[in-house]
């Protein structure tokens, strides 16, 4: 739409602006460029018809920032009582990175505002680094402070209530034909399976997919490791029981065997002792009868 605002009206509105917009994921805030903004920015122009143009929007940016006087990356973290870095290391944990930063600049003090804030690593939950997100934070802080007209001055705490907990969504719904649009308007839909009561259901990504059969595919390769563990911690334990019960019974065979050779079977000992018993009792039996006979002569 820059320099030409009439396809607004021309071509569907805002509406299609804002599917396009929450369709599309955002790309990252970092130095990497799309080459379409770096040599082809408004190819063409009024003042060379018929030619091709372009222009190149990162070094526009750090132009401009030179053209307006903006102070060193370090000179500008000093006046945001922001620590200063003291080698290109600090900046980021990119070594690739890093050492273009050196070798461009030199000296660590050298670095444009505008590329050793978009260098640096971002801030836990946001999507800028800690200089320029201390920037947006200041200037926003201001603007709030400085309008008299802001509304947690002239409203009620119902009205204040009501106010915060509008979403995005729904005032793009109440002005626009953009009837589906989700509350979160702050997630790609392309990230999602589709949208049910203005709330996305999320998509899961071809990563995760293969993370989670990956996943399945090893949890059921350990399940059967598992079985197989304690299929052979059963075996091994069956085995040493029939080890240990062959083993007591050779040892229990060999004894005995010793036992005989030295005559001191306890079984052949017991048999003996019966036989001699039997033979005791026999021999004095027939003596006891004699002598019966004998007394019923002398009578």
């Amino acid at each position: 739409m820059y320099f030409k605002p009439n396809r607004l009206e021309n071509e569907g509105g805002v509406d299609p602006i804002f599917r396009g917009a929450l369709y599309f994921p955002a790309q990252e805030v970092d130095l990497k460029m799309v080459d379409e903004m770096r040599n082809t920015l408004f190819p063409t122009s009024a003042a060379a018809p018929g030619k091709p143009t372009g222009f190149d929007l990162a070094s526009l940016n750090i132009q401009r920032g030179r053209d307006h006087g903006l102070a060193d990356f370090n000179t500008v973290r000093r006046s945001l009582n922001l620590k200063p870095y003291e080698s290109f290391d600090e900046i980021t944990k990119d070594t690739e990175l890093n050492l273009q930063l050196k070798e461009l600049y030199g000296d660590i003090n050298n670095i444009d505002l505008w590329v050793g804030g978009l260098a640096e690593e971002h801030v836990h939950n946001s999507e800028l680094g800690e200089t320029f997100h201390s920037i947006v934070v200041e200037q926003f802080t201001r603007i709030r402070d400085g309008d008299r007209f802001w509304y947690q001055l002239n409203l009620t705490s119902e009205e204040i209530k009501m106010v915060e907990s509008t979403t995005m969504g729904e005032i793009i719904r109440f002005n626009t034909g953009f009837d589906d649009c989700p509350e979160n308007v702050f997630f790609s839909k392309q990230n999602c399976d589709g949208v049910k009561d203005h709330q996305c259901i999320p998509r899961p990504s071809k990563q995760s997919e293969e993370v989670r059969q990956l996943n399945s595919k090893n949890s059921k390769l350990q399940s059967d490791n598992d079985d197989k563990q304690d299929k052979l911690r059963t075996l091994i334990i069956i085995t040493c029981v029939l080890a240990g019960i062959t083993l007591l019974v050779i040892i229990c065979a060999i004894k005995v065997a010793v036992t005989r050779n030295q005559g001191d079977d306890p079984i052949e000992k017991a048999e003996v002792s019966y036989q001699n018993k039997t033979n005791g009792n026999a021999s004095k039996k027939p003596a006891m009868e004699l002598g019966e006979t004998n007394k019923s002569l002398d009578v």
